[in-house]
């Protein structure tokens, strides 16, 4: 079974388990983690989760105090902090998880706040594709509330 196949496996088992298991069982710190780890991977940053909970029937998870960091380069990196949200997954992409691919239907965050710098914009469009197992493509991100600053505007432009 290939390294992708296996995690795909691995996270359907994982989300079984914790569908039928109770509160808080040991499952769960491991799906978390493995969940965390591919995904910094495939972002070429960290992402952590406070808390996560998943529900199999609805190919659902929530989680709570989630931060997203993604460096390029020399410049600041991006950072995204929510206080809560959630993640579907889209029945279709069940069977490309085997080949390491997953579709995100949709992303809600609740209340983020987002820095991201136009220095960041350009390095990160210089920034050599990734070589991650898992790709993940995002349909769709509704956004509650939340705050971003006013990037640092390019060279040229002006503020309206």
């Amino acid at each position: 079974m290939s390294p992708p196949a296996r995690a795909a496996a691995f996270l359907l088992a994982a989300t079984v388990g914790l569908a039928a298991g109770g509160a808080e069982p040991p499952e769960r710190t491991r799906l978390q983690r493995f969940l965390e780890e591919k995904l910094s991977a495939a972002v070429r940053g960290e992402v952590r989760f406070g808390s996560l909970e998943v529900s199999l029937t609805g190919l659902e998870a929530r989680f709570r105090d989630a931060s997203l960091t993604i460096p390029a380069g020399d410049a600041p990196p991006l950072t995204l902090r929510a206080g809560s949200g959630s993640v579907r997954l889209a029945w279709a992409s069940l069977a490309a998880m085997a080949a390491g691919r997953v579709r995100l239907e949709e992303l809600a965050l609740d209340a983020p706040d987002v820095a991201i710098d136009a220095k960041w914009v350009e390095a990160f469009a210089r920034r050599p594709r990734g070589t991650a197992s898992v790709q993940v493509e995002l349909v769709r991100v509704r956004i509650a509330g939340g705050a971003s600053p006013t990037a640092t505007p390019r060279r040229g432009s002006t503020s309206a």
